[in-house]
């Protein structure tokens, strides 16, 4: 989360503050290769070993780690904590009811 772009997102309403969609987690070349980076991931070369590529397993792995961003934020913004554990919503459709159980 140190690596967490947050921008001014003033393009409707009054704005809000925002994660930056393009680079989230840094500006190297997509968020595989930041999340890869912040873990310490090598990447092997392409055949042509001109530049390297994720495997179909670090992409994989990155992605799930991406779309989990939504509730880990959620969990911290809502118990103004960081805290690792299982977490649940109390409330279906309140997205401030994470408690830890």
């Amino acid at each position: 989360m140190g690596q967490l772009c947050i921008d001014w997102d003033g393009d409707c309403y009054e704005g809000a503050p925002a994660c930056n969609i393009k680079r989230p987690y840094g500006s190297s070349s997509g968020v595989v290769y930041d999340i890869g980076e912040l873990l310490g991931w090598t990447f092997p070369y392409s055949e042509d070993e001109e530049c390297k590529h994720p495997t179909d397993e670090q992409i994989n792995k990155a992605s799930l780690l991406h779309h989990g961003m939504e509730h880990v934020l959620q969990i911290i913004c809502a118990t103004g904590q960081v805290s690792t554990g299982i977490y649940v919503r109390e409330c279906e459709y309140n997205c401030t009811s994470w408690v830890k159980p």
